[in-house]
Formats: C-alpha cells, structure tokens, sequence
C-alpha cells in the first residue's frame, strides 16, 4: 500500500521513544494539555485519574456500591469467542441485570460488559436528534452513575463530548482486544485490574494489514476508509453530517437575529442560506435526486432530514468489545477482505504481535514471516495501566489491549473511557475545530442531550454547560498554581 495516502502530520514514534508520564493531572492545566499532547497527537499516561470535581469512579470498585446503583440495570452481554480467545468479534450478545451478570462472572464464566451498542440495538432508537445524543452520550448503565463523573471533564478543555463507556469483564490469565484503531480522541481510565496497551501510530496504518482499505489518512491521524457510503472529514463528520449541522447553525441564528430584530434584509438573505443548505442536504440523502427543498411536501422534507439525523448521530454503533470501537462500525464488504473484520481492525493476530515484542504469554508461538516483516516496519509503544492511572490515545491511534486481574483479586476488571470528537484546528485551543460554525451548533446540541441527561436522571452537571470548558480550564489553573 502506498505511503501516499497518509497526511499525518502529528507524533511518530522513532526507536528510543516512549510514552511520555505525568504524575497527577494537577500539574498541568487544559491549555497546556492541549498545546503538548492533543495538539501534537501524543499519547501520554496520567498517574492519577481526573480530580474528584469530576470523577469519583473509583467507587465503582466496591461491589455492594456498583450493585446499589446499577445492579437492576438491563444491558447487552457478550461472550467471549471461543476460537480466538477475545471479545469484540461479532458474538452473538444476551440482555441480563448487571447483578446477574456480576454473579456469572464470579462463578468463573466468560463475559463481557460494553456500554457501545450496535445501530440496530433498540437502545439507541431516538424520535428526535437530541433523544439519540441522550441515549447514544452515555448508554446504560452509565448513565446510572452520573453522580459519580463529569460528562465535560475539566482536562479536556473546548474538545466536544461524543460518548462515554464502562467496561467490565473477567480475566485470570489475560484476554486481548485485538489490534484496531478508533475514530475518536480517547480518556481512558483503569478502575480495577491491569491494562496493557500496544499503540502505534496513524501512520502505520499501511503497514498493518488492515482488513479495509484506506483512502486517506488526516493531518490529525483520523483514518478513513474506501467504500464509505460518504466520505470522511478530518473532524469525523461526513458531508452530510455537516450539511445538517449547519442548518442547524442558521436555523439558531436567523430564531436569535428575529428576536432581537435585525434588518429584514440580514435575515433574508441567512434564509435563502439556510433553503439552498437544506436542498444540498436532501439532494445527498436521496442521491442527488432532490433540486429543490420547496418542491417536496413538507412532511416528506421532515420524514427525510429526521432520517438523515438519526442516521449520522447514531454513531456508537460498533463491533463490541474491549476498546473495539468508538462508532460507526467501517465494514465495506466490497473493499474488505475479510467481512468478519471491520475495517478498522488488522489481520495481524494476538499471538503474533506478542511474539514480535517478547511477551512471555507468546513465547511457544511460531510467527509468520509476512507478520514479522509487517512489524518490523513500525514502531510499537507499550503502556502499562494500574487502578487509577489514565491514558490519553488520539483518535486513529492503533492499540491492542490485554486485560487482566492482579493475583488475590476477584478476576474482576473494570475500566471507564470518554470519546470526544477530534480536533482538527489543533493550533487553536479555543476553537479546536476549523468549521467554526457547525461545531458550534454541535456543541450546542450535545449540551442541549448532556442537560436533558442531567434532568431525567436526577444527577447535576458540576458546571454550566454552556461555559463548561472555560469554567473548567479557571478551576485547573489554580490546581496548577
């Protein structure tokens, strides 16, 4: 594959490299989080989890706690595949509380917990955009226990929130994701048990076998696929998912420009606008067969751009798993090789990759010499994570995680990780996204589904929504001083 595809131009490990450490997240504000790690897409470990204003997850390392708060939850269990060892792998999912789900898991059953739901989970129907944001932000059970995090953490500064995830599961010996890449900026925190993460930079990615084929891979390392129904932007979203959010950006500023009456002619003229956007919408919802927004009833307009929303905001959809994914699940069939695999994830195998680095679970493996030969052409980092450590890991980042429990511990892991939207105006700490306008009407959104979160599930937010980050990054700077 070539090399030409890749415009990445963030950090890339040479061989001395390591994953830089810090010892607690007090000492360093957003803004110089920012500028040093998100900004450069480098990966870097926390020795600390975020302050307590904004997490106090390691309750959840209480049994009786968990069960207290989240025990009658219902959610989606999966099995662990029997021919590969891993979770994540397409297995077939059973619903069941969380205590029975507990009680199986002491009784030595394989089992795993993610709160990523595939698109076609009753879960995640919603009538309207901000209904899906509600469900699709922080999906049960986490959403139980949003007395016990931030969903705008202080530490990640103007970054939009996309979702947030619990993982629990069972391991005495260690079981592996598998490697992949992800399409979101990741906060990964341990709560109990041992992770350890082989990562890889975006621009390995023509080395790595993936099972789809890449069509480009971003300044900002996000990778994106061929056969896509629509082409990925730098910042996530596709065509369409911008076309949507800017008439929901005019749409906001022609309501405020009445209200305070603005000269007829301004608006006018943001309503022609916001007519010709709303055509290019339905022309790329129905194939360019749409030219004139005026000519379709109203009702079909409706029924179409409700449509559009509920498809593009679904984006927790994912093969589901350890870290598998953080949305829209990238199978091609046409360009992949292996349909089993999503795009996004590598033909090299478990066994393979730790015979490669010297793991001891690996050394009775015989390697392949194509594995062999595809490694040897990158440069992997190792990360090692304890109860109450962090890892920051940009979007794209390639990463296998092994998960397992220390020696006189119940076996139990449980780990908790945000995804935020990534950055592509990463000079910028003020406004990480380069389309201003459509990012604001996406925060606006978010914070309008991370508000009804708060309200339906009796919790409160620790700050203004609306001021979130700003309040936040004041707070973090007089920990720092």
């Amino acid at each position: 594959m070539s090399t030409s595809v890749s415009s990445y131009q963030g950090f890339s490990p040479k061989e001395e490299d390591k994953v830089p450490v810090l010892d607690s997240v007090n000492q360093i504000s957003p803004e110089q989080f920012y500028r040093d790690y998100v900004a450069k897409r480098l990966p870097v470990v926390i020795k600390s989890p975020l302050p307590e204003t904004d997490w106090k997850g390691y309750l959840w390392k209480n049994e009786d706690y968990l069960l207290e708060k989240i025990g009658q939850s219902i959610c989606k269990i999966e099995p662990m595949d029997p021919s590969t060892g891993t979770f994540g792998q397409g297995m077939s999912r059973n619903e069941m509380t969380i205590a029975e789900f507990l009680k199986r898991l002491k009784a030595g059953e394989r089992l795993y917990l993610t709160t990523q739901y595939d698109s076609s989970d009753d879960i995640l129907d919603g009538d309207d955009e901000v209904s899906l944001l509600v469900k699709s932000l922080c999906p049960a059970p986490t959403n139980s226990l949003l007395s016990d995090f931030s969903l705008t953490p202080a530490l990640m500064g103007n970054l939009v929130p996309q979702q947030c995830n619990i993982w629990i599961g069972r391991s005495e010996n260690g079981t592996s994701s598998g490697l992949h890449h992800d399409f979101h900026d990741n906060i990964y925190t341990v709560v109990k048990g041992h992770k350890r993460f082989v990562i890889l930079s975006p621009d390995s990615a023509v080395h790595l076998q993936l099972a789809g084929k890449i069509s480009k891979i971003h300044p900002n390392g996000l990778v994106s696929y061929e056969g896509e129904d629509r082409s990925q932007r730098s910042d996530g979203l596709t065509e369409l998912d911008a076309a949507i959010a800017h008439t929901q950006f005019l749409e906001n500023k022609i309501a405020g420009l009445k209200e305070a009456q603005t000269s007829e002619d301004i608006i006018q003229q943001l309503e022609a606008d916001y007519e010709a956007e709303m055509d290019n919408v339905l022309q790329m919802q129905l194939g360019g067969e749409a030219d004139d927004w005026d000519e379709l009833q109203e009702g079909d307009a409706d029924s179409l751009l409700d449509e559009s929303t509920n498809e593009i905001e679904d984006d927790s959809s994912s093969v589901n798993g350890e870290d598998q994914s953080d949305n829209k699940a990238e199978v091609s069939p046409s360009n992949n090789e292996n349909p089993s695999l999503p795009d996004h994830f590598t033909k090299i195998t478990v066994p393979g990759l730790h015979k490669y680095l010297g793991f001891e679970d690996a050394k009775d493996v015989e390697m392949s010499e194509d594995e062999r030969t595809s490694l040897s052409k990158t440069r992997p980092l190792v990360v090692d994570l304890e109860p109450g450590d962090m890892l920051y890991l940009p979007a794209s980042w390639f990463h296998e995680v092994t998960s397992s429990c220390q020696e006189g511990e119940s076996n139990i892991h449980i780990a908790f990780n945000y995804w935020f939207h990534p950055p592509d105006n990463l000079q910028d700490f003020d406004h990480p996204y380069e389309d201003r306008d459509i990012w604001k009407a996406k925060r606006s959104m978010v914070f309008k589904a991370i508000q009804r979160l708060y309200t339906t599930t009796g919790s409160s937010e620790k700050r203004d929504m609306e001021e979130a980050s700003s309040t936040s990054q004041k707070q973090t700077k007089k920990r720092v001083q």
